[in-house]
């Protein structure tokens, strides 16, 4: 049947037919019709590198290749098996169909040219080392990292992110690219492995240190640190947690301590020794203080005032110090005594005074032992004090008031007689410690 005119041409349809004469044996007769299309039974796609031309197949049961870029309509752009693309830059479909005399209605079948970024390497990382092997690496956009020699070497030595280099005596260049589905980065990239082994000769600020026991702790300082190292400390031989060129420890005993460059470098150790110390406990019950003589002297009847080691200066804390603690030839008045811990926990002082009694005074009024009176006594010092005199007959004639100097001699308004007189002194001072003195003295007149 013609495909001509009228509706459902080239549709599979059933017939009767019609054979013999009514009565005739009856025939078993089966007939089938089928419509055949042309087919585009392969297509082969390329996959470019960034941008450029590409060469697409498509093969055909039968007929022509015509190739397109639109899905239906427009044009034809080529024909025949293979079709050489324009310049491309991205991803572009194109569509193969088969004409046959002239026909080109079938269907089209895509055909994808795939333009992948060329890839490029987005950091490396360069190791700093003293010596040996170094550990470098690189990230790329994608694909993998190839490493070689030079940058114009052709054979990869490494296919990776990091590469771990054999052992180096000198500083090193190697050069990374990358390899994505064969699309390979334009330019090399330089990674570094370098040496540097220099090593620091530090110092530290002393060879021993105090802990002092009412500190608690101590710093241990490098004395010329510099601020591109790190250091290693121990305590014992055990590994300390802190890096610092100061670390406070609270634990006597040997301590040492190395360098680490940032290449890794590490110098010898230094040893150094936190020892145990602390400031004097200084009372009055710790001194012998002899006084009313004609060598008032302090001397100390305690060694035991803690832990170290002292030395002892009288009344000027920054003068000289002395390791015996005896000072003789003492002034009435007040007098410091300072004990000072040599390994510099710090200086203890006690406050005391030495006293002198009179044996007689010259009331003339001539200006020189017009009155009686205690040496060396300051009431600013003593926190209670009596002090009084009486004649021969126990009869009380003075009793010394704050801010008095002393006796004059006189009783009621009269200059008493020359004669031996009695004094009663009873004294406590800041320290605690009290005195209980009495004696005679003469007043004399000339």
């Amino acid at each position: 049947m013609s495909n001509v005119g009228g509706s459902g041409l080239y549709e599979p349809k059933g017939y009767i037919v019609e054979y013999g004469m009514p009565g005739d044996t009856s025939l078993n007769i089966v007939a089938s019709t089928s419509i055949y299309l042309p087919q585009v039974v392969n297509t082969t796609s390329e996959t470019l590198c960034e941008s450029g031309f590409a060469t697409i197949s498509a093969e055909p049961s039968e007929g022509t290749i015509l190739w397109y870029d639109v899905p239906t309509g427009g044009i034809p752009k080529g024909s025949g098996n293979t079709f050489r693309t324009s310049f491309i830059t991205e991803n572009t479909t194109y569509y193969a169909t088969i004409s046959i005399n002239g026909c080109a209605t079938y269907q089209r079948t895509p055909v994808t040219v795939i333009v992948n970024p060329r890839p490029q390497i987005t950091s490396v990382t360069n190791d700093l080392i003293c010596s040996g092997s170094a550990l470098l690496s690189a990230e790329a956009s994608q694909g993998d990292v190839y490493w070689y020699e030079t940058e114009t070497s052709t054979t990869p030595i490494f296919i990776g992110n990091n590469y771990q280099t054999p052992d180096l005596n000198a500083t090193t260049s190697y050069f990374v690219g990358v390899n994505h589905l064969g699309c390979i980065s334009v330019d090399r990239t330089e990674v570094i492995a370098e040496i540097d082994d220099t090593l620091f000769e530090f110092s530290l600020l002393q060879s021993q240190f105090t802990l002092c026991e009412d500190i608690g702790a101590v710093d241990l300082v490098i004395a010329n640190a510099q601020g591109n190292y790190t250091y290693i400390w121990k305590f014992e031989g055990a590994l300390l947690p802190e890096n610092t060129p100061i670390i406070s420890v609270s634990i006597p005993g040997d301590y040492t301590v190395s360098a680490v460059s940032e290449a890794g470098c590490i110098s010898e150790e230094q040893s150094l020794t936190v020892v145990n110390s602390e400031k004097a406990t200084l009372t009055i019950q710790d001194v012998i203080i002899v006084d009313n003589s004609a060598n008032n002297s302090i001397q100390l009847a305690n060694p035991n005032l803690g832990i170290g080691t002292y030395a002892y200066a009288i009344d000027d804390e920054f003068g000289l110090y002395s390791d015996e603690a005896f000072f003789q030839n003492l002034s009435p008045g007040l007098h410091t005594l300072f004990v000072k811990d040599k390994k510099g926990c710090g200086t203890a002082s006690l406050l005391f005074s030495i006293l002198s009694f009179p044996s007689f005074f010259t009331p003339n009024e001539d200006g020189q032992n017009d009155v009686w009176k205690i040496s060396g006594f300051n009431s600013d010092f003593y926190t209670s004090y009596s002090i009084l005199i009486f004649d021969r007959f126990g009869k009380l004639l003075y009793n010394l008031e704050q801010n008095e100097q002393g006796w004059n001699g006189y009783y009621n308004g009269k200059l008493q007689p020359p004669n031996d007189y009695w004094f009663r002194a009873s004294l406590t001072d800041s320290n605690g410690l009290s005195i209980e003195k009495t004696g005679n003295f003469s007043l004399i007149r000339k």
